[in-house]
């Protein structure tokens, strides 16, 4: 009877994400979105809106679920045991991924034209969403020197092989984002009414901002481990000591922020377009 109920209450996490992912989008999300992302919602965008909304929500949190679910395949195969809420993250952002890559049939239609001002992912996200990332993948590498330089005392947790393998995972993932944006920011636009123009931008910023803000905060958090080194080995242990533990608690805060507030409260920079 345990072991049942232990069963049920596993599967109710990704029970509701399927409920959610499902649920159609209420005019409260249309409105919030709309304001959020400064723009008009009218005849011409609102179906492209909403149909963007649901399908993105979708693809997250059924991938979410899905990463819920296959997380004990590695303790299957003989791995070490994963995280189901860690790998439930990972599957809503490469929900998000796929949304975006599976996404050309919604795509807004209309004759070409050219632009003058070549979008950029500058124009989407903020400085620290768009350069987090970069500065992280180059950081990871450095921390994996002296985590395999100075290990903790008795091994210590993480394996040296667990902290190569973590290490790759960023610098992969800070790829994955750099290449993703790139893509969104410049994929084509054809030319369209203004209010379904400022459609488009909208739910471009939105994807970029979730990928960030997603991507930043899992690859703070893989980082964690990366931090693990035995400070008593190195000269002026004490000042290091403190460094170790405010990079700690600031990969942290930072993944804190980037999954609370880039990926869903960030504001889309706005730019200065000029028409052909």
């Amino acid at each position: 009877m345990l072991a049942l109920f232990d069963t049920m209450a596993y599967l109710l996490v990704p029970a509701v994400l399927v409920v959610a992912g499902g649920a159609p989008v209420r005019r409260a999300r249309l409105e919030s979105f709309a304001v959020a992302h400064q723009i008009p919602v009218t005849e011409e965008n609102g179906p492209m809106l909403v149909r963007h909304l649901a399908r993105t929500r979708r693809f997250r949190c059924w991938c979410a679920a899905a990463g819920w679910l296959l997380a004990p395949l590695p303790a299957v195969a003989g791995l070490p045991p994963a995280n189901p809420p860690s790998w439930s993250v990972l599957g809503y952002l490469v929900g998000a991924l796929l949304a975006e890559l599976t996404g050309r049939a919604l795509q807004p239609v209309g004759p070409p034209r050219a632009d003058l001002t070549p979008r950029r992912v500058a124009d989407y996200v903020s400085p620290t969403a768009r350069l987090g990332p970069i500065v992280l993948a180059v950081l990871a590498p450095l921390l994996l020197t002296a985590r395999l330089t100075w290990p903790p005392r008795d091994g210590g947790w993480p394996s040296d092989q667990q902290v190569v393998g973590t290490t790759v995972a960023v610098v992969l993932l800070a790829v994955v984002l750099v290449c993703a944006r790139r893509w969104i920011a410049s994929r084509r636009q054809p030319a369209l009414a203004e209010d379904v123009r400022r459609a488009d931008d909208a739910l471009r910023a939105n994807a970029m901002q979730t990928l960030s803000g997603g991507g930043l905060a899992v690859m703070c958090f893989l980082m964690q481990s990366l931090t693990a080194v035995d400070v008593h080995q190195i000269p002026a242990s004490q000042v290091l000591g403190w460094l170790r533990a405010s990079l700690v608690v600031g990969l942290l805060a930072l993944g804190v922020v980037a999954w609370f507030g880039m990926r869903t409260l960030a504001v889309p920079v706005r730019r200065r377009r000029v028409s052909a």
